[in-house]
Parts: C-alpha cells; sequence; structure tokens
C-alpha cells in the first residue's frame, strides 16, 4: 500500500515536471509571476499565435500549474501555488553552477 502511493507521489512529481518541459510554457509561467493575465495579454507579450498559447496553457492547467478565472468575456490565467517560481529559480541556480563549472573544465583544458 505505501509503496503505491510512492510510486503515484513520483507519478504526479513527473507529469508536473514535464509541464514544466517547454521554454514557451517556462515564459508564461515567468509572466504569470507578477499576477494574471489573459491569453491575449500573454500571446502578445510573448509574440505568439493566441490559438498556440491557449494549448500552452491547457497542458499547464492540466498539471495543476496554473488556475483560469472567468471576468466576462476573457480568462484570466493565474499561478496554482507561488512555489512554482521558487521551484524554477532552483533549477536556474543549478544551471547556473553547471555552466560555471563546465567553463571552469574549459578553462583547464
Amino acid at each position: 500500500m505505501e509503496n503505491d502511493i510512492s510510486v503515484e507521489i513520483f507519478r504526479l512529481q513527473a507529469e508536473l515536471c514535464q509541464s514544466f518541459a517547454s521554454p514557451q510554457r517556462l515564459m508564461i509561467i515567468h509572466q504569470l509571476k507578477d499576477g494574471p493575465k489573459s491569453v491575449g495579454e500573454l500571446s502578445e507579450i510573448l509574440n505568439l499565435k493566441q490559438s498556440h498559447t491557449s494549448q500552452l496553457l491547457t497542458v499547464l492547467r492540466k498539471a495543476g500549474v496554473i488556475i483560469p478565472e472567468r471576468r466576462g468575456n476573457a480568462v484570466f490565467y493565474s499561478l496554482a501555488n507561488p512555489k512554482v517560481i521558487t521551484a524554477c529559480e532552483y533549477v536556474r541556480a543549478i544551471i547556473a553552477e553547471d555552466l560555471k563549472r563546465r567553463k571552469e573544465i574549459g578553462e583547464a583544458l
């Protein structure tokens, strides 16, 4: 029973991580850190077609990363949990450390 729960937790973690596996979805998350935005606003900021932006938002919504809120005729999206920004910042820190290490190795050659 406990093993089943562990497997489910890892499955959910993998699903969440998969939703981050797109530069454009990460850019959307970055834009939403400052507050809710509509599909139109995100499309304009990121220079994407609205249909493509909607597809990206659907992946993030299904993974539970963002939540939609209808306001009149428009739907605004916001982060479901601000800790997602912290997670992204940790990943960037790991990348920065790795790039620094690689540079040092390259200089040593």
